[in-house]
């Protein structure tokens, strides 16, 4: 418990009234420090040590407050974990900070990715110089589907239509075998396809 300064002052010296005055001086910086380290260390040893029995007397109110506090920190870490994965996790390719989209705008539709014709494209290529490689793809979900056979039953795989560039833009090379090359964009040159693992 602290005391005021008045009561402090009474109880100090009470001889001559300057005596008096200046004992009520020294009182009240006195409380005035009591009271700043008061607030300035809200826990102390003994604050704990009441929060500790408190909670040793409320068995239940513990067990709930620690489980809501252990749901809680075990939800932020899956989801945490959930967003590095999918979000923050970077694009397994050579130089990943350095590949764009590019697009055009559509005076209806507004900013386009992949619509563009392969004549589009071909003068994109030609008369920008601020791209180390430029490549296309086309790929739609669930229009993209193709039936693999030859190898038993066959399966229903997802497929992507891309230029001879495609693989050197991204940086990545072929486990076995060959990607695209400039050959295959050639009108009549024969269909490749690559297949990937994953």
């Amino acid at each position: 418990m602290i005391r005021s300064p008045s009561s402090r002052s009474r109880s100090c010296c009470s001889r001559s009234p300057s005596s008096r005055a200046g004992c009520r001086l020294v009182a009240r910086r006195r409380w005035i420090r009591s009271r700043r380290s008061a607030v300035s260390s809200p826990m102390s040893s003994q604050s704990i040590r009441l929060a500790v029995r408190s909670l040793a007397r409320a068995r239940g109110f513990t067990v709930v407050a620690l489980a809501t506090l252990a749901l809680g920190i075990g939800a932020s870490t899956a989801m945490f974990t959930v967003v590095r994965a999918v979000l923050l996790r970077e694009l397994p390719f050579d130089r990943p900070a350095e590949l764009v989209q590019v697009g055009h705008e559509h005076a209806e539709r507004g900013p386009v990715f992949g619509a563009f014709s392969p004549q589009d494209f071909d003068d994109v290529r030609a008369s920008t110089g601020k791209f180390s490689s430029l490549s296309a793809y086309f790929y739609m979900p669930g229009l993209g589907l193709r039936n693999l056979t030859g190898l038993g039953a066959p399966l229903s795989v997802s497929a992507v239509m891309a230029d001879g560039q495609l693989f050197g833009t991204l940086g990545v090379s072929a486990v076995q075998g060959r990607t695209f090359d400039a050959t295959d964009d050639v009108l009549g040159a024969n269909q490749v396809v690559v297949l990937s693992d994953g």
